[in-house]
């Protein structure tokens, strides 16, 4: 990829911690099927989201003046939650103009003893739709549609989100933010596939090795969070 302007703002992604239907195995990639379902965090989850929160918070990266964006899922809506808590950030309302272009609409979530807490929840963050593999035990479905993107990144397959529209949708959001905002650091919520095929094209790899790479680079973890390079943007 061909980089030519510093980007303004200082990005993070933060992959939701472990769900239940990380457990049960099962795909959920729709929002109709995520709501359908009980596929929140799991305990295991909350805690791996709790400890990245406080590694990266005494690195002094992240603080209360954090925007928070996120998926629309579930998982990454609970996640949203207790990275906003961790940071002491009960409100962050006052971002309330990056709606404007389409950012999303402001979300709450109670936390135990009543407590609100305030993010933007966005879309083009949300899960890879996997098309008809949806609401399917994952054991080979997901290893059929990346190896579909080692062949056709650019291709729908079986109404499989491609790997190219995922890479896109991510640089438009973040692209929207460049547009908005500078100086800010930026937490954003997603899930794996996302999260992995964005950096994979950021780094200079081919998209057709998302699932490839080797550590640090590989395949981001349940409740990791992982920063963009200080380096030049490609809008």
């Amino acid at each position: 990829m061909e980089h030519h302007l510093i980007m303004k703002n200082r990005y993070l992604f933060l992959r939701h911690g472990e769900s239940k239907a990380n457990t049960k195995r099962k795909i959920v990639s729709r929002l109709e099927t995520d709501k359908k379902g009980d596929y929140g965090l799991t305990k295991y989850g909350r805690e791996q989201v709790i400890r990245s929160m406080e590694e990266w918070g005494k690195r002094g990266i992240l603080s209360s003046e954090t925007i928070i964006v996120s998926s629309e899922f579930r998982r990454a809506k609970e996640t949203a939650g207790i990275a906003s808590r961790s940071l002491g950030t009960s409100n962050i309302i006052v971002y309330r103009d990056l709606c404007k272009r389409n950012f999303g609409k402001l979300k709450t979530i109670k936390l135990k003893g009543g407590k609100k807490v305030f993010y933007i929840a966005n879309k083009d963050l949300c899960e890879r739709d996997f098309g008809a593999f949806d609401n399917k035990k994952e054991d080979s479905f997901y290893k059929a549609a990346w190896e579909m993107d080692k062949i056709a990144p650019l291709r729908r397959w079986k109404g499989i989100e491609s790997a190219f529209e995922v890479f896109c949708r991510i640089r438009n959001l973040i692209n929207k933010f460049e547009d908005e905002c500078e100086g800010k650091i930026i937490l954003l919520v997603s899930h794996c596939d996302p999260i992995q095929i964005f950096l994979t094209v950021f780094l200079g790899f081919s998209l057709t090795r998302h699932r490839d790479l080797c550590p640090p680079y590989g395949p981001i973890e349940n409740g990791e969070i992982r920063e963009l390079p200080d380096r030049h943007w490609m809008p």
